[in-house]
């Protein structure tokens, strides 16, 4: 039986994603439509949004960045490590995340990153609208939210 894995969060440093991840991100396997902010763009959310990362131990395993609305919170970004993905910490996160909030969540997502369609319907997400041709490859967003947003 697999032993229950604690995640923490705390607020992200440039120097955690320099350490951590760049050198994943950079040799990332996944389509490109799924990296369309590059790395120094991330860095620059991480700094003004306060964004967080989730941790096993010592490890940065994923991050989240958000934007805080008076009636919800965007996310603007969300992503785990690939050696850390389908072991449930994005569900994990999610949930964390939410639990922490108490408040409507949603984000954009594009059409072609069945992975995270995938993730945000299994949590519980759903399409609220279709952003046709938003993506700079001709591809449409999926506004998805969670939790009775009213946007």
């Amino acid at each position: 039986m697999k032993s229950e894995l604690l995640l923490t969060f705390r607020k992200l440093t440039s120097q955690d994603l320099v350490s951590c991840v760049s050198a994943d991100w950079e040799n990332e396997t996944s389509p490109k439509y799924f990296w369309h902010w590059s790395f120094a763009e991330i860095q620059k959310e991480v700094i003004k949004n306060n964004a967080e990362g989730f941790f096993l131990g010592a490890r940065l395993v994923g991050l989240w960045v958000p934007l805080a609305h008076a009636d919800a919170t965007e996310i603007l970004y969300f992503w785990v490590h690939p050696k850390f993905r389908q072991q449930g910490l994005a569900l994990k996160a999610l949930n964390q995340i939410q639990v922490q909030l108490n408040k409507p969540l949603w984000l954009e997502v594009h059409s072609q990153n069945h992975r995270a369609l995938q993730l945000y319907k299994k949590f519980g997400f759903v399409c609220d609208s279709i952003r046709k041709a938003y993506y700079s490859d001709g591809h449409d967003a999926w506004v998805m939210s969670f939790g009775n947003f009213k946007g």
